[in-house]
């Protein structure tokens, strides 16, 4: 993820097809390209000449058209309780270091339930400048209510193991049955994202959508991409312009798709467009052997030497001949003397001298005791080598976000990765799965990865391998209750116990280790 995009990128016209894509706006802000792209701006000795960048979305109609007026609830179609009218965005990259971001809402609310549809969220990053902001209730007797600029409040809205979103967040007012809202913003921000999640299906109905990308002006070597998802059976276009170098996505009447339980993600029901930069080939099958190529050179090249036979020796492994046994050994002895960044308590993180990214080899990591990213997945691929065994780097995803997408020619779609090991004398096709530093088990995985497939970095080609879940009865929680009554005092008590086992309550476990120490009291 570290590699550094090159200045020009060039527009692939209606690449990918209507297939499954995964990754949400706000979290594309993790995986910022501008400083690579400066850099190689500098080397290049020309600065990049954008178009004058066209107008910002600007607000709509202040008071109701006659057809708004005229518009009603309708059940059969999902709008019982409101409609969106209008859904427009536009991302402007051409100006290198001044990305112009904005959008423009508006909908009709029908019943009291609609309200929620009043909630304004503007997703940010650190240096995000909010230029203008529009927010407005027209009431039915042709009142306005507005919602201004310094109204609005920075939140944390998501705060977890994979992300963590920034908003500016507001409600317009005065929202009651007949009335129609609209709101709309202008930000500038430096940064050039790696990809971005258009949603293009909500609860609600929506009547028309407008949705364009400038990307970075472009010749080759990295690709201005778009991907389609689930769009198949709507009212959905896309087209590039080449002269404007721009993608629109466009579409109308598109029908709401409602949550239900137990349903897949979200992000693998509704309808999407993935606009995007990527390297590398074009074809699915050519891109992924690259990669796989790419990941096995870094995962041999992690250690070289002695390093690795120096280790064993202090890990006290079992004598040769049960290769099991001494994988099992390896896998127990990094996850009690490296600690995994992502793992530990507040206290560990605060009173740790570490930095951020510890230099990328095997020594270093040894040495200092600490491990960041995959740095345990590539020193348990180097020592699982040294005892005889066949390890491959596996990516994979958080399934209750979304799955991996072959389809989509990109890498910053994993979050994970492991290490899957093959023993001499099995079946091609039989791994054990390892995830050095998470807590679990040998061939054991967190039960958010598990069940889901994955990427596997083969140099002879790449692989998609099923992750597959233990049993059920591994991961159980059990409470058991018993109330006793007395009548004649009309009082009942309480007693209970609960027993978790496998991964039961994990993510509470988790969750506790990063609070504070009052927080975790409480």
């Amino acid at each position: 993820r570290a590699r550094a995009f090159p200045t020009c990128v060039r527009l692939l016209q209606k690449k990918g097809g209507n297939t499954l894509a995964h990754r949400p706006f706000q979290r594309a802000a993790r995986m910022p390209l501008f400083v690579g792209l400066m850099v190689l701006t500098a080397l290049a000795g020309s600065p990049l000449k954008a178009k004058q960048a066209p107008a910002f979305i600007v607000p709509g109609p202040r008071s109701m058209t006659d057809e708004e007026k005229a518009l009603q609830a309708d059940p059969a179609k999902g709008s019982e309780h409101g409609i969106i009218l209008a859904t427009e965005s536009e991302r402007d990259e051409r100006d290198l270091g001044n990305t112009r971001v904005s959008l423009r809402f508006r909908a009709k609310i029908f019943s009291n339930e609609g309200r929620d549809l009043g909630n304004v969220e503007i997703p940010i990053s650190k240096k995000s400048v909010l230029q203008n902001f529009w927010g407005w209730t027209l009431l039915p007797d042709g009142t306005i209510l507005e919602l201004k600029k310094e109204q609005l409040t920075e939140q944390v809205i998501v705060d977890s193991r994979t992300q963590k979103i920034r908003v500016m967040k507001g409600s317009l007012q005065g929202i009651v049955p007949g009335c129609v809202i609209e709101y709309g913003f202008q930000l500038t921000q430096p940064e050039v994202f790696s990809w971005r999640r258009v949603e293009l299906q909500s609860t609600w109905p929506i009547r028309t959508m407008k949705h364009r990308w400038f990307p970075v002006p472009a010749k080759s070597y990295v690709k201005a991409s778009l991907l389609m998802s689930r769009t198949d059976r709507l009212s959905i276009n896309y087209t590039n312009e080449e002269d404007q170098g721009d993608v629109l996505v466009s579409g109308k009447d598109i029908p709401a798709l409602i949550e239900e339980p137990f349903m897949p993600p979200i992000k693998e029901v509704r309808a999407a467009a993935i606009f995007y930069y990527r390297y590398g080939p074009d074809t699915v099958s050519a891109y992924w052997n690259d990669q796989a190529k790419a990941y096995s050179s870094v995962a041999e090249d992690f250690a070289k030497g002695l390093i690795y036979k120096d280790t064993l020796e202090r890990m006290n492994l079992p004598p040769q001949g049960d290769i099991t046994a001494r994988l099992k050994a390896m896998h127990r002895w990094l996850s009690l003397n490296i600690k995994h960044a992502s793992f530990r308590t507040l206290e560990e993180t605060e009173a740790s001298e570490d930095v951020k990214d510890p230099k990328f080899s095997a020594k270093a990591v040894l040495q200092s005791g600490r491990a960041v990213g995959r740095q345990l997945d590539y020193l348990y691929y180097g020592f699982a080598k040294v005892v005889g065994a066949e390890p491959y780097l596996v990516l994979t995803t958080d399934r209750t976000d979304h799955f991996y997408n072959p389809s989509l020619l990109s890498e910053s779609q994993f979050d994970y990765s492991l290490v899957a090991v093959h023993l001499p004398g099995e079946a091609p096709d039989k791994f054990t799965f390892v995830d050095t530093g998470s807590g679990v088990s040998y061939g054991e995985l967190p039960w958010w990865i598990s069940g889901s497939r994955g990427f596997m970095a083969d140099a002879k080609g790449a692989k998609v391998v099923v992750l597959r879940a233990p049993d059920s009865g591994r991961n159980a929680s059990e409470t058991k209750t018993n109330i006793s009554f007395n009548l004649e005092e009309g009082t009942a008590s309480v007693r209970w116990s609960r027993a978790d086992s496998g991964q039961a309550g994990r993510s509470d476990r988790m969750d506790l280790r990063g609070q504070s120490p009052e927080e975790r009291v409480k």
